[in-house]
């Protein structure tokens, strides 16, 4: 008998072993799957950053170019910009086809030489990312997140598994007081599904 509690006792501790070594390696793999998904986020995150980069350049570049053949240097209006070339048929009609398109060029081309100058030196887009620092930050939580779980126990136990030579006897009073309890309970429901459907059958008749 010793024996068998002290086996009983070591099993406990290997379960509890067994099940923690699980929640540790559950814990990490969900960790892993987390942290390998937002870094493909932000990957495609600051790939769409450059490529947006790359459509800015463009466009400022043709709206400089567009400023520079018609002499803007500094902002203007289209109304302004009408009246400086009322003379001048190729200039107004240009004008008049970018009305309704991009009217970037009437910032004049100090503006946009020194946008173009900017987006030209930009190395790291990341400061104009705004949906990037969220996901930085998640990524540096998880990267922190630990299951060495140390001296920690999944239950408690009062008093390990012993043998004393005591039978236990049960306890005769509390079984009959539940006992009779539950009956009742039971009784009393039963009852009541009796009445409703007598109570059902009543009311079909009338």
């Amino acid at each position: 008998m010793p024996e068998a509690v002290a086996l009983l006792n070591r099993y406990l501790q290997h379960v509890e072993g067994m099940i923690l070594i699980k929640i540790k390696e559950d814990g990490a793999t969900e960790v892993k799957l987390k942290v390998n998904r937002i870094q493909r986020d932000i990957e495609v995150i600051r790939s769409n950053a450059k490529k947006l980069k790359e459509f800015e350049f463009a466009r400022v570049s043709e709206a400089f170019n567009q400023a520079k053949h018609l002499k803007i240097v500094t902002p203007t209006t289209i109304d302004n910009l009408s009246q400086q070339h009322s003379g001048n048929t190729t200039s107004t009609q240009i004008t008049i086809n970018q009305k309704n398109d991009n009217l970037l060029f009437l910032m004049g081309t100090d503006y946009l030489g020194n946008k173009k100058d900017l987006l030209r030196k930009r190395v790291n887009d990341d400061p104009f990312i705004s949906s990037l620092p969220g996901k930085l930050n998640e990524l540096e939580r998880l990267k922190h997140i630990s299951f060495e779980f140390g001296n920690a126990s999944l239950y408690q136990i009062d008093r390990a598994a012993i043998v004393d030579g005591m039978a236990e006897k049960p306890n005769r009073k509390l079984i009959v007081v539940l006992g009779t309890l539950l009956s009742g309970m039971l009784a009393l429901f039963i009852a009541l599904i009796v009445a409703t459907i007598k109570k059902r059958a009543l009311r079909q008749e009338s």
